[in-house]
């Protein structure tokens, strides 16, 4: 019998709901994935994607482009108008997010 988080099926499902909730919190703590170490590579993870991501913001653009290109001509120019508008949206978030990740990796004072 396979047991989820330490409980037996037949067992889970006679436990009240809160007793559930409470249940897979605790199996989440017991995971230790919210530790030191933990976050820090997390937050070094997330700087090295700031990075990557700032590199290839022209290779990003192009693909963009003929996206919108080919979907403008087979399906509708409102379509891929409408599409150019939610990416340059979706683009210009990333680039604030992008810069904020450098800016903090410049001045942070611990180094990860």
């Amino acid at each position: 019998m396979r047991a989820i988080c330490g409980l037996i099926p037949e067992t889970w499902s006679k436990r009240s709901t809160d007793e559930r909730c409470i249940d897979l919190l605790n199996a989440i703590a017991d995971l230790k994935i919210f530790g030191t170490q933990n976050t820090f590579l997390l937050a070094r993870q997330m700087k090295d994607y700031a990075s990557v991501g700032k590199n290839l913001f022209w290779q990003r653009q192009i693909i963009f482009a003929a996206a919108l290109i080919l979907a403008g001509y087979y399906y509708s120019v409102v379509l891929a108008l409408i599409t150019a508008v939610l990416v340059g949206c979706s683009e210009t978030y990333d680039y604030f997010i992008f810069r904020k990740a450098h800016f903090d990796e410049l001045f942070c004072a611990q180094d990860f």
